[in-house]
């Protein structure tokens, strides 16, 4: 088949094209058949799959269709994929297409996901381009018949522009598509919208497009954006729990599939150590408003001083994060995370009572950072031993507690320990404290010495907060 000069469009007249970087200035058009008439054009390409909130919520409509058309050829997916142009009308705002209606001649089975793209046009708006500006997600249903192939966020398109709807299958399955001898659109079009008298396709795999004198039966669904948005986002939060780091901005992020660890660089300060920086491992994933990366090692308990911070890429495509409206995310430096999920100590504990054999400790639970907390332990040592005993492994927290068939005369270092479902939190500072009086009437006083840190093991760590040690005398008989 050879190729022709251009697509034609009814009347004749080739508009605007849709390229990367390059828009050719509009020409004139046809005069609409009906619709609402549009305020004015909208210059340069923007069109970006995303949660549309740079536009007012619509109620979308079909803004033209061939798909009543005298039916003609129909034309295989088996080994060739094709492509069916169509163009916006004015609008000042762009549009948003939420779905698109394909007459399906035949399929043999369950079509696969991302059969039908959005794409732009080449500088001549003869051919699709390869870039894919929104994947349709596929209807249940893909047997013969009209069929919806839906766009979850929707995707932005310029006024007075030239787009493809491209068809290629994904799995093994088969399907035709039905072709009208028609060059006409359904009564109904929205003013400036139409669709080309001809298709193109190729073999799969292939650039190598070729056209045919007929029309792929689509319907463009939509509506007209009447809000433009100007404002980057900006980032709201960001937290990490574990291997997770979540950056959250004060709105929806658009999609960019070539996103990289290298944009971002996470930073964190282990205890008693210098700064160092995180590994990522994997790609970024952009749902709504967050950006997730994932640390090649885990945030612990002892870590602190945890930020990220975003460079914004200066060359590439789709690699930078935006919003739906195309604003640029600009770069950020050092935005403090705040680990979720990792509980703090517990308070200070305080001796309430001896006897001559026995210690009771009472303190407080965390007011934040916590899941549930599963349990407590109290461990206690004889001051200048190493080996903590574990006291009181019992089920509810509780907040006091008393340790029997203690060593008259004996002074003792005890913690407290307290467990929830996320992991521990960082091991407090020592405290001393030491008993005056006999019996049950002592009052903690202010010890003497400051008893040697004990470093808990890593495995621990992960699973409890430690809490103040104090360390208490047992009375002399």
């Amino acid at each position: 088949m050879e190729p022709r000069a251009g697509i034609l469009h009814r009347g004749g007249i080739m508009p605007r094209l849709s390229t990367a970087g390059q828009c050719p200035p509009p020409l004139p058009r046809r005069p609409a058949r009906s619709g609402p008439a549009a305020a004015c054009l909208l210059a340069g390409l923007c069109l970006l799959a995303g949660v549309a909130n740079w536009a007012q919520a619509q109620t979308a409509v079909t803004l033209v269709s061939n798909t009543g058309q005298a039916d003609g050829d129909t034309g295989g997916l088996a080994n060739l994929k094709h492509a069916q142009s169509f163009t916006t009308g004015p609008s000042a705002n762009g549009w948003t297409l939420t779905a698109v209606d394909v007459d399906i001649a035949a399929s043999s089975g369950t079509l696969g996901e991302g059969l039908v793209t959005i794409r732009t046009s080449n500088t001549a708006g003869t051919r699709p381009t390869s870039t894919v500006l929104g994947t349709l997600s596929n209807p249940s249903d893909t047997s013969a018949g009209t069929r919806t192939f839906t766009s979850t966020d929707g995707i932005r398109l310029d006024g007075n522009t030239t787009y493809f709807v491209h068809f290629d299958r994904t799995n093994h399955v088969t399907v035709d598509l039905q072709n009208t001898t028609s060059d006409d659109e359904d009564s109904g079009a929205t003013s400036g919208w139409s669709i080309a008298d001809i298709s193109v396709f190729a073999t799969r795999g292939t650039t190598d497009w070729a056209e045919w004198a007929q029309s792929k039966k689509i319907a463009i669904k939509g509506y007209a954006n009447s809000v433009s948005d100007t404002t980057a986002p900006t980032v709201s939060s960001a937290t990490v729990n574990g291997t997770s780091l979540v950056i959250t901005f004060n709105e929806n992020l658009a999609a960019a599939a070539n996103l990289a660890n290298t944009a971002f660089t996470v930073k964190k300060t282990p205890q008693g150590g210098n700064e160092t920086t995180v590994s990522l491992t994997g790609s970024p994933a952009i749902s709504g408003a967050t950006v997730t990366l994932t640390l090649a090692s885990a945030v612990v308990v002892r870590d602190t001083d945890v930020k990220v911070s975003y460079t914004k890429p200066t060359s590439g495509n789709n690699n930078k994060l935006k919003d739906a409206a195309d604003n640029e995310v600009d770069t950020f430096t050092n935005q403090a995370v705040t680990a979720t999920g990792v509980p703090v100590a517990p308070t200070k504990p305080t001796l309430v009572a001896t006897t001559t054999t026995s210690l009771t400790i009472a303190w407080t639970h965390p007011a934040s950072g916590f899941t549930t907390l599963i349990r407590n332990y109290v461990h206690y040592r004889e001051q200048g031993t190493s080996n903590w005993r574990n006291h009181y492994p019992g089920g509810s927290p509780v907040t006091q507690v008393t340790i029997p068939n203690l060593k008259p005369g004996t002074r003792y270092q005890v913690r407290v320990v307290v467990t929830n479902m996320a992991g521990g939190g960082r091991r407090p500072e020592l405290a001393s404290r030491h008993p005056s009086g006999i019996g049950g009437n002592a009052r903690p006083q202010p010890g003497r010495q400051q008893p040697r840190r004990q470093r808990a093991r890593p495995d621990a760590a992960r699973h409890r907060a430690v809490g103040h040690p104090l360390v208490g005398d047992v009375t002399q008989p």
